[in-house]
Parts: C-alpha cells; structure tokens; sequence
C-alpha cells in the first residue's frame, strides 16, 4: 500500500469541463489513508475465495477467468464481493473523494502522471495492448503523486459510495463519505476498452453494484491506526 497525506485536494472537474455530476469543483479535505499501490489481481483474489471469505467471479468469457492470468486484475466481480474481498484483507474499498486523491495529487492533476495526454507507455486503454487487460503494475510511468499505479485505464475500480448526481454540491468539506443509498456505485479510472476521455482523474461514471462487469476491478484502501 501506499501513504496518501492528510490534507487537502481539488475534487471535481473545472467549470466548463466534464460532466455536470463533476461539478462544482471544490476544495476536499482528507485524513491521511493508505491505498492498495496496484489493482487486486486475479491471484490475490483466489488466495480469499480459497480461504472461503469470497465468491469466485463469474466471468462469462473463459478468456476472461481469473486462472488464466493471476498477474491481471480481477475483473468479473460485483460490489459486494470486492468489499468483501478488501473486508477479509483487513480493508475497505476507498470512498470516491480518497480514490480521486490517490489519483490526481494535492495539486489536482489531470491524469495520475500529470497533464502529458495518454499514451500506451502510461495508460492501458482502447488501442492499448490488443484490447485486453494487462499485468497490474506493469507500467511504472503510470503511477499517482501518491505513488499508486494503473489509476487510469485497464479497469474501471469500485469505490464505496453509491452515486448521486447532486453530490458534488451537498457533500461536506471534510472527509465526504458518499452518500448513504442510491441505486448504482462509483466505479472511477477508466479500463482497456474505453477511449482516452475516460482517462481524466476527475472523471466519474457509476454501474448496478449486482452485475459482474469483464472491464470493472477495484483496490483496496484502509485507515491508519494510530499509537
């Protein structure tokens, strides 16, 4: 895992940008947490359904199965069973705004890597490695302020917080936890068969927490406990 710092950050995308459930753009401030540095893999996840604390996933494509590529991320998987996942782990999924830090900095950067437009060698995305997902952590140019990679491109990630249009708007200054029912979750980052303008770290779109999407994983985040 790694540290992200207590403090504050820009939520949300500039005016005249993005989508309107990206705005208004706002000042966050955040308790330190720390954030799984990679997306789960395949293989990590089967260490959980092994030790029956998770359901496997239930791909439809047998390309798609986790014992075909343990080194990938896990994909395949509802809501649910990645929080259970992270809950057998000793974490939690991160709420969207820790995910949003993670990714852009304190200096509210564009793409985890900075404001250079994508490219194959920082983001796997439609185009990127003949459409398919690829090792998590596999590229080293792709990593956050905070040190985290893949934050954009080869999987859309889960986040905690079921999604509201209004959010932005109404949701507290300080440690925002998402709001408390709705009917689809925050999935954020982008995968491999979506375009460049999923990319954005200020980006945000949502899917039922039921269905088990081929390009839709998740990492893991936690509270530092403190002595």
């Amino acid at each position: 895992m790694v540290r992200v710092a207590a403090g504050p950050f820009l939520r949300g995308s500039p005016a005249g940008v993005g989508l309107e459930d990206e705005h208004p753009q706002r000042k966050i401030v955040l308790d330190a947490f720390d954030i799984d540095k990679t997306e789960v893999s395949s293989g990590r996840f089967d260490r959980c359904v092994k030790a029956g604390r998770c359901t496997p996933p239930r791909c439809i494509e047998k390309e798609d199965s986790p014992e075909s590529r343990a080194d990938h991320p896990v994909v395949c998987v509802t809501w649910q069973q990645a929080k259970d996942f992270c809950a057998w782990a000793g974490k939690r999924l991160p709420t969207e705004a820790e995910w949003e830090k993670a990714a852009r900095g304190s200096e509210g950067r564009k793409y985890p890597w900075g404001d250079q437009a994508p490219a194959c060698h920082l983001a796997n995305f439609s185009g990127c490695n003949k459409g398919s997902t690829h090792a998590v952590g596999a590229l080293s140019a792709s990593k956050s302020p905070f040190g985290a990679w893949d934050m954009a491109g080869n999987v859309w990630e889960w986040v905690a917080d079921w999604h509201h249009e209004d959010y932005y708007a109404l949701s507290p200054a300080n440690n925002p936890p998402g709001p408390w029912s709705g009917s689809k979750k925050v999935v954020r980052g982008g995968a491999f068969s979506y375009d460049d303008e999923s990319l954005e770290s200020h980006g945000r779109t949502y899917d039922k927490p039921t269905v088990a999407y081929d390009h839709v994983g998740f990492r893991c985040a936690s509270t530092p406990t403190t002595k």
